[in-house]
C-alpha cells in the first residue's frame, strides 16, 4: 500500500506470492515503488527461491502510471532470505533501485548487491543489474538506505551471516556482521563504485542500518553489540564524529532522518526510543526517550522529515493484530504529538 495525503493505494497485491521489502521515492514529478515478491513461505522457512524485483510509478495524486508493475529482475533458481529490503533514491535524472539478492546464482559465486536504474518514463535504463559488493561479503545482506549528495548516491547496508542454524557443529559458530557504506556514481552513461567503506565488522548479529543527508554530511546509525552507533560522514565517507553509545541493550532497527535543522535517529528494544542531534553530532536532549506510550512493546520504527520535524511511524501488536502508529516530534520538543494508528493486515 501507498499512502499520499489521506489516500491509500493497492500498489501491488498477490494471492499466490508474499510481497515484501518495499521502498518508495519521488522525482521527476513521479513517485516509484520499488519492491520484492517471493513464493509464499511456510512460518518456520528462512529462506525461498525465485524472488522477483517490481516497480510501478505513480502521479502524485496518487494515479498509477504503470497498468502493471515492471519486472526489474526475476531470479527463478536463487535463494535469498525471506525479509533483504530494497531502496530507492531519485539521482536528479533516474531512479536507482537497491536489492540484496543471492550470493549464488546457479553454482556461480556472484555478487550479492544489485543496483538498476529507471527513468521517469519507466524505461529501464540498464539492461541487467549492476552488481556491487562493499569492502567485505559475508552472504547475506540487508538494511538497504540510501541518499542523494547532490552528485552521487551513497548507500549503506548490513552484510551478515548466522551461522547458529547449521547443524552437526557443535558449538555453531558465532554470527558475523560488517557495516558498508559505498559512494556511486549514478549519472554517466554506466554506473561505477567511486569508493567504499567498511564501517565496522564484528562476530554479532545486526541487519538493518539507519542513513540520512544534512547537505554536507551523512548521519549512518548502526547497532553493535546491543549499542546504538552514530557516525557522521562527510561524502567521502571519512568520520567527522562519532557517538559509540548512544544507548545498550536488545536494541534493534535504527532509523535516520534529517529535518533540515536537526538529525533524529530512533531505534527499538522493548519500546521505540529515540534522541536528536545538531548538525555536528551533539546531542540536543539530555537523554534517549521514549516515543510510544508507557508499558506497550513497539518495533521497528520509520522516521521522515515532516513540516513540523519528524514522523516516526512504529508498530506494536494489538490483540494479536499489527498496528501502526504515527508521531510527531516538533524540532527541539521533547513530547511527540498524540499517536494516529491503523490496523495493518498479517
Amino acid at each position: 500500500m501507498l499512502a499520499i495525503g489521506d489516500r491509500t493505494i493497492d500498489v501491488a497485491s498477490s494471492t499466490e506470492r508474499d510481497v515484501r521489502d518495499p521502498s518508495v521515492a519521488a522525482g521527476g514529478d513521479v513517485i516509484l515503488v520499488v519492491w520484492r515478491d517471493l513464493p509464499r513461505a511456510l512460518s518456520f522457512w528462512l529462506f525461498v527461491p525465485d524472488y522477483r524485483v517490481y516497480a510501478r510509478r505513480f502521479a502524485h495524486d496518487g494515479t498509477a502510471l504503470d497498468a502493471q508493475p515492471i519486472l526489474l529482475e526475476a531470479a527463478g533458481s536463487d535463494y535469498v532470505e525471506i525479509e533483504l529490503g530494497t531502496a530507492t533514491a531519485f539521482d536528479g535524472r533516474n531512479f536507482v533501485a537497491f536489492w540484496g539478492g543471492s550470493s549464488f546464482a546457479g553454482e556461480r559465486q556472484q555478487l550479492p548487491v544489485h543496483v538498476l536504474r529507471i527513468s521517469p518514463t519507466g524505461t529501464l535504463v540498464d539492461s541487467s543489474a549492476m552488481l556491487i559488493a562493499g569492502v567485505k561479503n559475508f552472504g547475506y545482506n540487508s538494511g538497504f538506505r540510501v541518499v542523494n549528495t547532490g552528485g552521487e548516491l551513497l548507500v549503506a547496508w548490513s552484510t551478515w551471516d548466522d551461522y547458529r542454524y547449521i547443524r552437526g557443529i557443535s558449538p555453531p559458530p558465532s554470527p558475523v556482521t560488517a557495516i558498508e557504506v559505498v559512494r556511486l556514481d549514478t549519472r554517466s552513461t554506466s554506473m561505477s563504485v567511486i569508493d567504499e567503506r567498511e564501517l565496522w565488522s564484528d562476530a554479532d548479529l545486526s541487519k538493518q542500518v539507519g542513513l540520512a543527508w544534512n547537505g554536507s554530511n551523512a548521519l549512518l546509525a548502526s547497532v553493535r553489540r546491543g549499542c546504538v552507533l552514530a557516525t557522521l560522514l562527510d561524502a567521502k565517507l571519512a568520520t567527522v564524529a562519532e557517538k559509540t553509545k548512544v544507548e545498550c541493550g536488545s536494541n534493534e532497527h535504527p532509523a535516520v532522518a534529517w529535518n533540515g535543522g536537526e538529525f533524529a535517529v530512533a531505534w527499538s528494544a522493548d519500546a521505540v526510543h529515540a534522541i536528536r542531534f545538531d548538525r555536528a553530532l551533539q546531542p540536543l536532549d539530555d537523554a534517549p526517550f521514549a516515543v510510544g506510550p508507557p508499558g506497550i512493546a513497539s518495533h521497528e520504527p520509520s522516521l521522515a522529515a515532516s513540516a513540523s520535524g519528524v514522523a516516526i511511524t512504529y508498530e506494536h501488536l494489538d490483540d494479536e493484530v499489527p498496528r501502526l502508529f504515527t508521531r510527531e516530534l516538533d524540532s527541539l520538543g521533547r513530547t511527540p504529538r498524540r499517536a494516529s494508528a491503523s490496523r495493518t493486515s498479517q
